[in-house]
């Protein structure tokens, strides 16, 4: 006595997939979810993004996702620039139904952009044993929050709080620089 069952994989998959949001440079790895509710494995032969530009593909082909069960595609969304961007993944299966999948991505990415009101600021003659501050008036320009975590200068009698800055996006902050002279004399500093 000879018996067998035959069987086909069945794919199945969210067709549009948020990968979510993610500060430039920075990145995002993200999983897309395959499933297979048929009863013979299906194989992910290979897969190929149409722009590969702010999307990649991480996982290693073939994929084999047994009957019955899910697998899935890893990506990584890094961004070049701002705000939303797209891309299609095209993963070819076995699945006679499904031998190839099209998938859209989307991602959101944040930059801020710092614009500063001045590039001098020239302070008032005060003297040695006194000091002075101005505010620099910093913007972000960008449409993500700008952390300032410091300022270093290149001339010990100009300093700034040690602080943090967050500016949020469309919104400018005035930094407190303070010049502190200890003798008579012209001081230059960046």
């Amino acid at each position: 006595l000879v018996t067998g069952t035959g069987g086909l994989p069945y794919v199945s998959y969210d067709a549009d997939q948020y990968v979510g949001e993610v500060y430039v440079p920075e990145y995002l790895d993200y999983d897309v979810i395959i499933t297979n509710s048929g009863p013979y494995p299906a194989i992910l032969d290979s897969a190929y993004l149409s722009l590969e530009q702010d999307f990649s593909i991480l996982s290693e082909f073939p994929v084999t996702i047994d009957g019955n069960n899910s697998g899935a595609v890893s990506v990584r969304f890094q961004p070049e620039s701002a705000f939303e961007t797209e891309d299609t993944l095209y993963i070819t299966t076995n699945d006679p139904d499904n031998s190839i999948l099209q998938i859209h991505l989307s991602g959101f990415g944040y930059r801020p952009e710092i614009s500063i009101a001045t590039d001098t600021l020239a302070f008032p003659t005060i003297h040695a044993d006194e000091d002075s501050t101005m505010n620099l008036s910093v913007t972000n320009a960008g449409n993500g929050d700008l952390v300032i975590s410091g300022l270093s200068f290149d001339n010990s009698h100009f300093s700034s709080l040690d602080s943090v800055w967050t500016i949020p996006e469309g919104e400018s902050d005035n930094i407190p620089i303070t010049f502190t002279p200890s003798y008579v004399g012209d001081y230059f500093g960046t």
